[in-house]
This record gives structure tokens, C-alpha cells and sequence, in this order.
């Protein structure tokens, strides 16, 4: 799981904003300030058993730190941030000399720029390269791509509607814990702005994921390929907007099979009250697949059209003394499977809950779940947790999650639990989003 920079946590979920500032100083255009992030993550896992043996349950150790950098522009902004990702055993697996240490490097870039009224250019890679490890509890939810849609900002005129797009599951994972993985995606575009209320989005990027060497990939396959995306952005009214995006991938596996996925959809966002919001996505979705013979299955080609759904609810209960925020997200749509190729009907949900009992304490709950229609892969993960803010800037937290899979070849049925510690500051503005 991504890193919590808790200073930012707390300006969200609290929803306070700075008191306006009207004097002769705040009139002058001072220039935006560098901003930086600095936070740490520590858990321990047990409770996961590797196998069958007895005494074969985990004990582990994870540390993810996280160094994060804004640097503003005359008409945007660079981030740049680096979180690696380290896992130490504590317990050594029965009968096996297994590594002590793993590290995975993971570094974000995004630059986002408006060199005129009408135009908007945005880039952004995601890059990690190391040892990963598949355990399903070393995540709540599993890290995005990306989805070739603009950096998020709610302020700006033109920027598409907050879509439900929770992050879908692992499906089946290798065989194998630790792999030496390659993870690098890259997209760019430009958002036009045709009309106070109409703008046009392109986006094309590129996707290189899988074993980083030929002993992973006879188990972790490798994936590469482009994917683009393109539609109209149109703010209806004040409280409802619309977006008709038609997106594309090909994917080229190094086993051989190939996959080509392409999408139409309409989402309509809509404010109900200061209070509520909802998502709604609909559209159809088809693959082109070609999967080669193994053993003793004869090669295929597959053409489907499958439904592509979502719905997303938001709520908030907001008093001078509390907050209480929460949001439930649903989406079903075809993807490839990472290891063998083949193009499922993904069913994805996340569900999160956060309360405020004031300006020092932040308790959160996160769920995720996900299945495939056609294979025997389904898995839950539900994490909480508590912050407590000694400062605005500076936070601690406690938590814990259990996660649960079936339909692996890791694991055909797994359930662990692990606690967790993190701690972060920040200065200036918050540089990155709040995790998954």
C-alpha cells in the first residue's frame, strides 16, 4: 500500500481550509512555495501461511518510507516523488534458505502545465524495479497503472468528473512469493478546452510490467504494449457534468498470448447536496485475444463484447465538531489476466469510511473485493486505522488489516492479518493524492 503522508490526511478528511487572508500582503502575487513530504511505514505480518507444512505461517517485516517534491511553475507544477518498499523475514520457511531482505525501488514523476487559457499538457511516469512481494497482505489495494486521465484537479474548469475507478484486484498471482519485477508506465496528453463548458481529452501512454528476467517470466509473464484514451469533457450544470471517453490497450505477453481491450463509455457525475454525490458509468466493452497452445490446451482466439459498469456513492456528515466521510465504488469491466493472458469480466469494489472527532484524531476503514466472471479468482481486504495529528503537519498512525484470497497458484486459499505504524510531515501543501 501506497504511503500516507498524514499531514495531507488531515486537510482532507477534516475539510478545513485556511482562513482568507485580507491584507496588503496577501494582495501581492507572492510566488508558490517548494513543498516537500516526508513519511515512514512500518508492519508486521503474521498469521499467513506459505504452504501447507506446519509452522510454515509468515513473520514479517515491512518499511516503506516516502520523500516527496513540488516544485511550482509560472503555469504548473513538477512532482517528483520516491517510495521504495522494504521486506525483511523474520521467519525463515520450512525447509527453504530464503532471502532475508528485499527491496523494490517505486519513484512517480508528474508534470502538469497550462501554457495558455485553452490548453492543458500533462505527463506522467510510474516506475518500480526489485523484488516484489505477492503475499495479498502486503496491500489493501493493489497499485494502479494509471488511467490516462489528467492530474486531479477539483478546482480547475474542464477537469472530468470524479469517476468510480477502484483499482481491480490481483487475480492470480505466480507461484512463487518474491519475483524480480519491472513495473514502468508512462502517459501523456492535453486537455483543449473548446467552450466554457466543453473541453477535449487525448491521452497515449505506454505499459512495461512483468519479470524483470527470464527466470521471473516463466512465471510472471512479461506485458507490454500502448493504451490511449480520448473523449469529451462537458460540465452540464453546476452540479452535473458528463464524460464520453472511448479508451484502448493492446497487450503483448512474453508466453505468447495477446490481448487487445477497447471501451465506450458515458459517466454522469451529479452533486445532490453539500452533503451527497454520486457516479455513474455504462458502456460496452470488447477484446480481440489470441492465446497459443499449452500442454495439452490447443491455441484459441476469443471476440467478445462485455458490459462495462460502475457506480459511485459519496456522503458526508459535517458538524462544527465532527466529520464523518464515506464512500462506496463499484466497476465491472474486461481485462487481461497477468499471468496467463486471458481476458476476464473483472467485478472490483472499494468501500471507505472516515471519522474526524475533531482536529487531532482521524479513525479510517477501507475494504476492497474483487472476482472474475468465467475463473475462480476472488479476494477481500479490509484495513483500519487511527492518526493521531500532533500537529498539522505532523501525524502518527496504528492499524491493522486481514485479507483473504481464493483461486491462486501462490496460494489457493489464504487468510492473514498484519498491524502497522506509520508516521509523516509535510510542508507547504500536501504533494501527493491520498492513497488507495
Amino acid at each position: 500500500m501506497l504511503l500516507a503522508p498524514l499531514g495531507m490526511v488531515a486537510a482532507l478528511l477534516v475539510g478545513a481550509e485556511p482562513e482568507k487572508d485580507t491584507s496588503l500582503e496577501a494582495v501581492i502575487d507572492r510566488p508558490e512555495p517548494v513543498q516537500f513530504e516526508l513519511g515512514a511505514r512500518l508492519e508486521f505480518r503474521a498469521g499467513q501461511s506459505e504452504g501447507s507444512a506446519p509452522g510454515s505461517s509468515i513473520t514479517d517485516l515491512e518499511i516503506d518510507p516516502l520523500a516527496a517534491l513540488r516544485i511550482p511553475l509560472r503555469t504548473g507544477s513538477v512532482s517528483l516523488a520516491y517510495e521504495p518498499r522494504i521486506f525483511i523475514q523474520l521467519r525463515e520457511p520450512v525447509g527453504e534458505s530464503a532471502q532475508k531482505v528485499s527491496y523494490l525501488h517505486r519513484g512517480r514523476l508528474i508534470f502538469d502545465v497550462k501554457p495558455a487559457p485553452l490548453w492543458r499538457f500533462f505527463v506522467e511516469g510510474r516506475g518500480a524495479y526489485g523484488e516484489y512481494d505477492f503475499l495479498p497482505l502486503s496491500t489493501v489495494i493493489p497499485p494502479s497503472g494509471g488511467t490516462g486521465l489528467p492530474p486531479a484537479q477539483p478546482s480547475t474548469p474542464g477537469a472530468p468528473p470524479t469517476a468510480p475507478t477502484p483499482t481491480p484486484g490481483a487475480s492470480t498471482l505466480p507461484q512463487d512469493r518474491f519475483l524480480r519485477v519491472i513495473d514502468v508506465h508512462a502517459t501523456t496528453g492535453v486537455v483543449a478546452n473548446l467552450s466554457p463548458t466543453v473541453s477535449w481529452l487525448f491521452s497515449a501512454g505506454y505499459d512495461y510490467s512483468g519479470g524483470a528476467d527470464a527466470a521471473a517470466r516463466t512465471q510472471l509473464p512479461l506485458q507490454k504494449g500502448p493504451r490511449g484514451l480520448t473523449g469529451a469533457l462537458w460540465s452540464v450544470t453546476r452540479n452535473d457534468s458528463l464524460s464520453f471517453l472511448l479508451e484502448g490497450s493492446h497487450s503483448r505477453f512474453s508466453s505468447g498470448p495477446l490481448a487487445t481491450v477497447g471501451s465506450l463509455t458515458t459517466t454522469w457525475s451529479h452533486v445532490w447536496s453539500r452533503t451527497v454525490a454520486s457516479d455513474l458509468i455504462g458502456g460496452i466493452g470488447g477484446f480481440h485475444a489470441d492465446v497459443p497452445a499449452i500442454q495439452t490446451t490447443p491455441a484459441r482466439t476469443e471476440d467478445k463484447l462485455l458490459p462495462v459498469g460502475g457506480l459511485g456513492l459519496r456522503h458526508a456528515w459535517l458538524t462544527r465538531w465532527a466529520t464523518w466521510k464515506n464512500s462506496v465504488t463499484f466497476l465491472a469491466a474486461p481485462l487481461p489476466d497477468q499471468i496467463n493472458g486471458l481476458v476476464y469480466e473483472r467485478l472490483s469494489a472499494v468501500a471507505r469510511s472516515t471519522f474526524a472527532p475533531g482536529d487531532k484524531v482521524l479513525l479510517d476503514v477501507i475494504g476492497g473485493a474483487s472476482a472474475s466472471i468465467g475463473a475462480p479468482q476472488r479476494d477481500a481486504r479490509v484495513e483500519a486505522r487511527g492518526t493521531f495529528l500532533f500537529a498539522p503537519q505532523f501525524g502518527f498512525s496504528v492499524g491493522a488489516r486481514v485479507a483473504w484470497l481464493e483461486g491462486s497458484s501462490l496460494l489457493p486459499t489464504g487468510f492473514g492479518w498484519l498491524c502497522f505504524a506509520s508516521i509523516g510531515t509535510y510542508a507547504g501543501s500536501p504533494v501527493l493524492g491520498a492513497p488507495m
